[in-house]
């Protein structure tokens, strides 16, 4: 009797542990396809800002990165983020943070090739001469 129960137990145990983990597969692999994604979509836009022409083509892209990020997000199944791991996130973090920081150098350098020469006027050039 003892053995029947405890034949009933672990054929009980062994059936909700596999399907736990059929779901928890599936999870990962839809978190595992939305890091990839995000992964994609940043990388492509940190090298398309090196060759954005003006501060308009980096705004303009920047917008449709945002728009991108949005779709990919709104794709996947709701809380597919909160299963990416702490090495995911920091990736994408890491991703990002190299995304905005070519668009503020870009910016800049963009600025510094318009910067014209500096005012020479020293006064004010709109009084009234004495």
């Amino acid at each position: 009797m003892k053995a029947q129960i405890a034949i009933l137990i672990l054929s009980v145990a062994a059936v909700s542990a596999s399907c736990h983990t059929d779901n928890e597969d599936e999870t990962n692999a839809e978190a595992n396809e939305l890091y990839e994604k995000i992964c994609r979509a940043v990388s492509l836009y940190t090298d398309s800002l090196a060759i954005a022409g003006d501060s308009a083509a980096v705004d303009a892209l920047m917008e449709r990165y945002g728009d991108r990020m949005d779709a990919i997000n709104y794709e996947a199944l709701p809380d597919t983020d909160y299963h990416l791991n702490e090495a995911q996130n920091d990736t994408i973090a890491m991703l990002m943070d190299s995304l905005i920081v070519r668009r503020n150098r870009r910016l800049e350098g963009l600025a510094a090739k318009v910067a014209g020469p500096i005012d020479s006027i020293g006064g004010d050039s709109a009084a009234l001469p004495k």
